[in-house]
This record gives C-alpha cells, sequence and structure tokens, in this order.
C-alpha cells in the first residue's frame, strides 16, 4: 500500500486573526542595548493602558484616581507661600498636573516628571508631567555600582530598535535621572537651565527598576471582557452573518489559493473571529476514493448561537473578577450593576464607600508622596501634601439617587 497522501484531499485554510496578548511582565537587557526592556516586548506600560478598553476596569480606574484626588490639594495658611511656588512651577496651577501623576499612580504604580531647575540652581523653575509610557531607565549593567543614573525618553517605543535610538520616525532621546547633587551637570544642555527626570515607582517583586500595577489579577479578566465585547461588536458589523465553510473546486495553484483567501476575507469578514470563515479546496471530479467532487462553490453555514449562553455566563465571571481583583467593594462606588449594587442596601453602600476609599484609594496619594518627596524636600516642602477626601455617599443621598424619578424629555 502506498504512504504518499492523497493528492485529491481537502485542502483547509483557516482564517486566522489578530488576538489581544495579556502584557508579560518581566524586564531584561539585549547585548550592547543600553535601557532596560519594560516587558518581554518593551511595550508593557502600553498594554496596560490599552486593558481600559474594559468597560468595567476603565470605570474602576476613573473611580479610584477620582477618589484618591478627592476635592483637590489642601494647604494650610502657614503653606501658601509654598502652594504658590508649586502653582508657579507647574504653569499657574498644580491641580491638573497633580491630578495627572495620581491617576498614572493608578494606572501604572508609577509617574514621571520633567524638574527644570532655576537659572542659578538654587530651585525649581518648571515641572512638567512626562508621559508614563514614553520612559525607560539605563541598563543598570552600564555602571559600576549597578544604579541607573540616565532615562529614555521615545513617544513610540515599537519603532526603536534594540540597539540604535531611532527608527523610521521614531527616536529616543537620553535625560540624566533626578539626582540634585548632579543639577549643574547636564550632556547636552546648552542653555543654562538642566533639566533631569524624577522616575517614580513602586518597585515590583520582578524588578526594582520597573513598577507592575497593583491590579495584576485583573489583566486577562479584563481582556477576556475587551475580547468578548470585541466579537460581539465584530458581529454586529457583519450584520450577524454566521461563521462559514466554503468549499472551492481545486482548479487552482496555491499561490492562487493563498490570494483568493485574502480578498475574500478582506470583503467579507471582519477583523476578529466572529463572522469568520474556512475556505476548503475540493477535487472537480469523484476521486478513486469515492469522495464526491465540485464545480461550483459551496457554502455552508456553522450557526454559534448555541454559544450565547457561554457568553454571558464568562463575561459575568470576567466582571466580577475585575471588581474582585480591584478590590472594590460595591460596585455601585464605580457606577456598576450587580450583587450590592445600586439597587442594594443604601447604607451598606456608604459604608462600603468608606471602607473602599480608606483600605484602597488612600493608599494612593501616600505613594505619590513618597515618589515626590526628593522634589518637594528641595523645594522646600516640609509635610506631604494632602489632598481633601472625596464627598462620600451618605444613606440619605443614595435613597434620594434610587426614588428620584427622571426627568421628562
Amino acid at each position: 500500500m502506498s504512504n504518499k497522501p492523497d493528492k485529491e484531499a481537502k485542502a483547509a485554510y483557516h482564517i486566522k486573526q489578530k488576538r489581544n496578548v495579556a502584557p508579560e511582565f518581566n524586564a531584561y537587557t539585549r547585548t550592547g542595548q543600553r535601557w532596560l526592556d519594560f516587558g518581554s516586548d518593551n511595550l508593557y506600560p502600553q498594554g496596560t493602558v490599552k486593558l481600559l478598553n474594559s468597560a468595567t476596569h476603565n470605570a474602576i480606574i476613573n473611580t479610584k484616581a477620582a477618589m484618591a484626588y478627592g476635592t483637590g490639594p489642601v494647604f494650610d495658611p502657614a503653606d501658601e507661600q509654598l502652594r504658590a511656588a508649586l502653582d508657579a512651577a507647574c504653569g499657574g496651577d498644580c491641580e491638573p498636573f497633580l491630578r495627572r501623576v495620581l491617576r498614572d499612580i493608578v494606572v501604572h504604580n508609577g509617574f514621571a516628571i520633567r524638574v527644570r531647575y532655576s537659572a542659578d540652581f538654587v530651585g525649581v523653575a518648571q515641572l512638567e508631567y512626562v508621559d508614563f509610557k514614553t520612559v525607560r531607565v539605563e541598563s543598570p549593567t552600564n555602571q559600576a555600582d549597578l544604579v541607573p543614573k540616565m532615562c529614555f525618553l521615545s513617544p513610540d517605543w515599537a519603532q526603536i530598535t534594540p540597539n540604535t535610538y531611532s527608527s523610521g520616525g521614531a527616536s529616543a532621546s537620553h535625560e540624566p535621572l533626578f539626582n540634585p547633587k548632579l543639577r549643574h551637570v547636564h550632556p547636552d544642555n546648552a542653555t543654562g537651565e538642566p533639566t533631569q527626570i524624577l522616575y517614580g515607582i513602586v518597585p515590583s517583586d520582578l524588578t526594582d527598576f520597573y513598577p507592575a500595577p497593583d491590579y495584576l489579577g485583573v489583566i486577562n479578566w479584563a481582556l477576556t471582557e475587551i475580547e468578548i465585547g470585541n466579537y460581539h461588536y465584530k458581529n454586529v458589523s457583519n450584520c450577524f452573518k454566521p461563521d462559514m465553510i466554503i468549499t472551492m473546486p481545486d482548479t487552482m495553484a496555491e499561490p492562487e489559493k493563498e490570494d483568493f483567501v485574502r480578498k475574500l476575507t478582506e470583503q467579507y469578514s471582519g477583523t476578529d473571529n466572529a463572522g469568520g470563515m474556512i475556505v476548503l479546496f475540493a477535487p472537480t471530479t469523484q476521486s478513486a476514493t469515492g469522495s464526491e467532487g465540485i464545480l461550483y462553490p459551496q457554502i455552508t453555514a456553522m450557526p454559534n448561537s448555541a454559544n450565547a449562553d457561554m457568553w454571558l455566563i464568562t463575561l459575568d465571571h470576567a466582571i466580577q473578577q475585575i471588581i474582585t481583583g480591584h478590590r472594590l467593594t460595591s460596585p455601585a462606588i464605580a457606577g456598576l450593576s450587580g450583587a450590592g449594587g445600586l439597587g442594594g442596601n443604601a447604607s451598606e453602600i456608604a459604608t462600603a464607600f468608606d471602607y473602599f476609599y480608606n483600605t484602597v484609594v488612600k493608599d494612593y496619594a501616600r505613594r505619590m508622596n513618597d515618589l515626590m518627596w526628593p522634589v518637594l524636600s528641595f523645594m522646600g516642602f516640609n509635610k506631604p501634601i494632602r489632598f481633601g477626601s472625596p464627598i462620600a455617599f451618605t444613606p440619605t443621598d443614595v435613597v434620594d439617587v434610587l426614588e428620584t424619578p427622571n426627568p421628562p424629555m
């Protein structure tokens, strides 16, 4: 018996789609590379930002950031001069600056600030917010004491190659990390007003040089919610067309088959699996083994309505895991429905709000002060910046919201 494959057997071409991939947290340095990669693809913070496409995760992040900021920075009358100095350094108003810094701590567990010294080097002339995603620290192996002294900045790290500073339209510049003792020195400065980058992070268990968000357990569940939403969106955009198997007469050469599948994909399916298809090529005549031949394309629909319950169960489970991972004591705090939500007991919601603020959210302001303290102390601060507590729910407030009818249209 011959072991040769049957040339008339059907060849299957499955339409593969790109998928969201969970950011992998590890830091390493390639040979000759001057910066330390942030994640396996050097795009970890970009990946955490993409997680905000999860409706539940984004709602909780926004709630945490708003609660952490509360009513804004509060200064004692004796500290008004320091408030004025901070306002001046932040372009006239420190509140937008502090709000962005606090949000980066909530999202990334770190932030970046450009400190511009005064011309006489004795004070701070300007504090500039720096997008945390754009910063990478120098590889510690480049220093004898294994402590990075520089950082690299690029608006598009996806385009930067390991051993070069630029690729295409993207480039990476370098600036010294914050160190007041070296404020008179700047390798690229010609203006007499040197700048340094304060890269404030909460070190992770995996590396001392980059932070990990405190919602690590949420990442896969946020991606699950994103994928489920994307699947349903693609179903809608494809007008709920079913997945299909298209069987074609096997009269094309292999390159022609691949080109045909590519064009069919572009014209019919979305970018993801919803409304996707599998293309088969069958012989045009009956084979010696008795398999049936075809003379024209055949389309077989694969109904997927049986999966509807599975999607809903998985989505509910993902939402619950996101809430758990964020330690959200009541979904109502973030405007989410669910057990203990807006239909729950008003007194319980108010209690959950206070508990969530004091056990989870309040710590973000402490982290900001700890990490900003090198700059704040240099500016003359002798106490941390205090943020006013957010306006808390009361049982009466919640009942009023629940019982107040919607205004007439």
